[in-house]
């Protein structure tokens, strides 16, 4: 039986914890908005740790700790599965190290031992009655993590919402705990342009009652659900909801009829948005958090009915083949895992994938291009998935067409 005692005893300051990391320790941080923020801040600055050699990973970045301009002690390589635009100039240049693997073999990596783990520190809400500490808002790797690191330390933060799913933890699971107040990393919410708003009118269209979407983060999702609000019925699928879902929840859009597992509610791994949206999600049961290789495996999504899958990229060829991704959303920040989602949604049968893209760039140039002949390490296949290309000019459909009926259709949603 869980005693407050038994907590209490496990709680450690600054210098205990410092003493706990050995030269050489190989340490997992939890990911995201979710990153325990005052452990990154001792292992980047602390004079103690001095020339330890550390090893840190991380499988989502969107925090600065560990850049050179916050990181008054180099004491450690930086690994990461998933970063962003920075973190991929950062790898380019030899800063950081990247981990090029599938979303679903991550998980595997850490279960088997493969990448072994010396000292797992995860952010939690303080323990309730029972002795159950919370998640939050991203769950990822963390049950593989937690049952296979020789060393489990929970940063307690009560900032930390509490979310449906599998998002528990107790406290005879963790070693140690340190106590933090830090804020949640957050992500602005930008306004979206005119272009962004047609394109998001186009989507919606392709988009039936009952249906369930598979969206991110960006500007145009914002759009898209904005035109998502008359709809009924609707799922969400996805690796990371933001700030665009509560748009949907508050407009009476989303299922709840549906269970969970047809495809209903709010399923997520991860939430990144404005604190708006993290207090939205506190206590919240339309929401569920779940192991991304749980919800990325593209044999259960196969099973979920109406289900589409939006994918937002910089260029198309005019056949559909491939696309070039975002410098920011490459491999190194997502493309792949957008990818599963979007394999699966093909594999259904009943399913609709959609790239969504404005018809030029910044500079007049086309979008949709004969061939990707610039920057071809972003250049990704799409050809056997594409359904759909929409562009402010309107909607392509693919599915059952010859490579030259598809180009024909592509063209259409061209610049003019």
């Amino acid at each position: 039986m869980y005693k407050v005692e038994d907590y209490e005893s496990k709680i450690i300051e600054e210098k205990k914890f410092t003493a706990l990391i050995k030269p050489g320790d190989r340490i997992f941080l939890s990911s995201g908005p979710s990153i325990p923020a005052r452990a990154a801040k001792i292992i980047t600055t602390s004079e103690k740790l001095t020339g330890y050699d550390l090893e840190v990973i991380q499988v989502v970045s969107t925090q600065d700790y560990f850049t050179e301009e916050a990181s008054s002690q180099r004491t450690y390589r930086y690994k990461t599965f998933h970063s962003g635009e920075r973190g991929v100039i950062e790898t380019d240049e030899g800063k950081k190290d990247f981990y090029p693997s599938n979303l679903l073999e991550i998980p595997y990596i850490f279960a088997t031992r493969t990448i072994d783990i010396d000292v797992a520190i995860i952010t939690v809400s303080p323990p309730d009655r029972r002795g159950f500490m919370n998640l939050g808002v991203a769950i990822d790797t963390a049950d593989a993590v937690i049952k296979n690191a020789a060393l489990v330390i929970a940063e307690v933060n009560p900032n930390v919402p509490i979310t449906y799913g599998d998002s528990l933890i107790h406290v005879d699971q963790v070693d140690h705990v340190i106590l933090s107040d830090e804020p949640l990393g957050e992500r602005e919410r930008k306004p979206y342009d005119n272009l962004q708003d047609r394109i998001g009118w186009n989507v919606s269209n392709l988009i039936q009652d009952g249906s369930t979407i598979v969206m991110h983060v960006g500007r145009i999702f914002d759009a898209i659900a904005k035109h998502l609000q008359n709809k009924k019925n609707l799922g969400i699928l996805t690796n990371v909801v933001s700030d665009w879902v509560i748009d949907l929840v508050e407009a009476g859009t989303i299922s709840m009829e549906r269970k969970r597992e047809q495809g209903g509610l709010i399923s997520t791994s991860y939430c990144y948005g404005t604190k708006e949206l993290y207090d939205y999600v506190d206590n919240n049961p339309l929401f569920g958090f779940y192991p991304i290789a749980v919800l990325a495996n593209p044999i259960e999504i196969r099973r979920i009915s109406k289900l589409i899958s939006i994918m937002n990229v910089e260029k198309i060829d005019i056949t559909a083949a491939n696309v070039l991704v975002f410098a920011g959303d490459d491999l190194l920040s997502g493309y792949e895992s957008k990818f599963n989602f979007a394999a699966g949604t093909a594999y259904s049968g009943s399913g609709k994938v959609i790239f969504a893209l404005k018809s030029v760039d910044k500079n007049g140039d086309s979008n949709i291009v004969i061939s990707h002949d610039q920057n071809l390490d972003r250049v990704r296949s799409t050809l056997s998935v594409a359904r759909y290309v929409v562009t402010e000019y309107g909607v392509a459909s693919l599915f059952g067409k010859s490579i030259r009926e598809r180009a024909l259709s592509v063209i259409e949603v061209a610049h003019p």
